[in-house]
């Protein structure tokens, strides 16, 4: 039933729903604008390549963890209208604006249900979509906008299947759970909460929930088997992601694993501007309810949801050989947003509708408590010591694009655990969260007005959103490089697509060569294929064009002489006398 709304009041809240659309839609086209080709060598680039594979075409090897197959089903038609790697790689980027446009729906029916009327329920969806945590992601091609609308669904149909138990419903959800899986395989955690989720059902509705469990196990086994299929065919080797967690379990660091967890928590609390918190306390609260009732509450669903993510996020990264060991040290590790984002999106979500329904003050009041005590110890025991000048990759920590260019460019010395101060190489950390403190504050402060309260929330995530833009396009500026001899040498490939392409493995030297340049020359050279042929192999005499390492010593063999400029991550491009020589205009060694 439609909650009643004085007309004026109705009117300012389908107003704030087109405004917050309108706002949302603008953040996410101002982040994809200008990104033409992949900036993640393994994650965009496996998942582009299996997109060919999908759609019939042939494709490059790739090298990496494995990632599953769902965006790749959904980009793969694009290969059907265009073979130019820049023009798909733009066009996935519009079908992912496409997919988080479309999470409004499911996302406003779910809040709808804690009472709200629909303007007010599209409003607070479209608030949510416009945060940084999710905006961001619309510049790059990844699984991340996919899986936010998969965990979106999965969460409705708990919902639904809670309201009325039946078969159909309990399928329902089944298949929503193992379709989050095909997206992405850490979504296995959230497979596995549906699955406790269902047997404790059984109390309730034994019939619907022994079809749910049976559906969920047979369709997630082949969900698992497909990805590693597909895996086998792009990368021939079985997905590994979730070695290092394992690592962890085995091997854990507890003290370190508290201060990630602070970490990870603090970024939320600052991507959110702190409603995370509020959502949070509420989720506890009726998840504990439920559990004394003995009852399968959604809410209970959702404290699990939000339980393991955060176990796989923290695990994933509290890892002293990840944090510590390697000279190339990151900084996004202990920062880690992109597991738990598409849970905490719902947690926001909850805590806007709440704000909305006036929720008890007592709950705002513990949220500023939690969150209080998560900043003192990240400040205190987990700043100090995280490597705060190390490499950060945006798409990881979307909530804390706002703040990254507050990060040092130099740095310092690990060993003087520096407290942040305002001033020092350490701010960034003190900024943002004396910022989110002020912005939690003046959202609570219109908490008896909730219309300017949810208005001020979709202002600060715009502007969160708006001010994310420098970072991305640093990133994609960075590391999104395509050296123009090999864009050439694509166009004249075009020409001559009987030309063979050879990646040459185990040449020496190596300096600074590895799977990213394997990855990249592969995408770049798309539609040619490169194929893996071993150094000092009889087999390279049958390849025209080679991709091997600087200075490489076996070319004088083949009389392959090197196209001048084309260098990237410690290959670059070699090519015998031929057409393809004559279309780059590189010299006969021979003449």
């Amino acid at each position: 039933m439609e909650p009643t709304m004085m007309p004026a009041a109705a009117r300012g809240w389908t107003a704030l729903a087109l405004a917050a659309a309108a706002v949302a839609l603008a953040a996410h086209v101002l982040l994809l604008w200008g990104a033409t080709t992949p900036v993640f060598p393994y994650d965009e680039v496996t998942l582009l390549q299996m997109s060919r594979l999908l759609a019939g075409q042939d494709h490059s090897l790739v090298i990496g963890a494995g990632y599953f197959p769902g965006w790749a089903l959904v980009i793969a038609p694009l290969w059907w209208f265009t073979s130019t790697p820049t023009t798909l790689y733009m066009a996935s980027l519009v079908v992912g604006l496409v997919v988080s446009a479309a999470t409004v729906l499911p996302l406003a029916a779910l809040v709808r249900r804690v009472g709200l009327a629909r303007s007010q329920a599209y409003a607070v969806a479209c608030v949510v979509l416009a945060m940084p945590a999710v905006a961001v992601q619309a510049a790059f091609s990844l699984s991340e906008r996919l899986l936010l609308l998969a965990v979106v669904c999965l969460a409705l149909a708990v919902q639904r299947l809670h309201e009325r138990p039946t078969p159909a419903r309990a399928t329902m959800l089944a298949l929503a759970a193992t379709a989050t899986y095909l997206v992405h395989l850490r979504a296995l955690a959230l497979v596995a909460v549906t699955l406790v989720w269902l047997v404790l059902l059984l109390r309730r509705d034994r019939r619907s929930a022994a079809t749910g469990l049976a559906v969920l196990v047979v369709a997630g086994l082949a969900v698992h088997g497909l990805g590693v299929a597909l895996n086998l065919a792009v990368m021939d080797a079985v997905p590994t992601q979730g070695t290092g967690l394992l690592a962890a379990l085995s091997d854990p660091a507890p003290l370190l694993m508290l201060r990630v967890l602070a970490s990870q928590l603090w970024a939320q609390l600052v991507g959110t501007f702190g409603l995370v918190a509020v959502g949070a306390v509420a989720v506890a609260q009726a998840a504990w309810g439920a559990a004394r009732r003995r009852r399968p509450d959604p809410a209970l669903w959702l404290a699990g949801a939000i339980v393991a993510s955060v176990l796989v996020s923290v695990l994933s990264w509290a890892d002293p050989a990840v944090l510590y060991a390697e000279d190339w040290r990151r900084l996004d590790g202990w920062i880690y947003g992109r597991y738990l984002d598409p849970v905490a999106t719902l947690v926001v979500a909850l805590a806007l509708a709440l704000l909305i329904r006036r929720v008890p003050g007592r709950v705002h009041a513990w949220a500023a408590a939690a969150g209080a005590l998560i900043v003192t110890a990240t400040l205190l025991a987990a700043a100090p010591y995280a490597s705060t000048w190390g490499y950060v990759t945006v798409a990881h920590v979307p909530g804390l694009a706002p703040w990254l260019g507050l990060l040092p460019a130099e740095r310092f010395d690990e060993g003087l655990h520096l407290l942040p101060t305002l001033g020092n190489a350490n701010r960034m950390w003190l900024w943002a969260s004396l910022a989110t403190a002020a912005a939690f504050a003046l959202v609570l402060a219109l908490r008896r007005r909730p219309l300017a309260a949810v208005a001020l929330a979709g202002l600060l995530a715009t502007a969160a959103s708006v001010a994310s833009d420098p970072a991305t396009d640093r990133f994609h500026a960075s590391e999104g490089r395509v050296p123009a001899p090999v864009a050439e040498t694509r166009a004249v490939l075009a020409e001559h697509p009987e030309t063979r392409v050879a990646y040459v493995t185990g040449c020496a030297p190596s300096a600074g060569r590895g799977p990213v340049s394997r990855n990249y020359f592969g995408w770049w050279l798309v539609p040619a294929v490169m194929e893996g042929v071993a150094d000092g192999s009889p087999d390279l005499a049958r390849y025209d064009l080679y991709v091997a390492c600087e200075g490489w010593p076996g070319a004088s063999s083949l009389d392959a002489t090197p196209v001048p400029g084309s260098l990237a991550y410690g290959s670059e491009l070699w090519v015998r006398p031929g057409p393809v020589a004559d279309g780059l205009r590189v010299p006969d060694p021979s003449r």
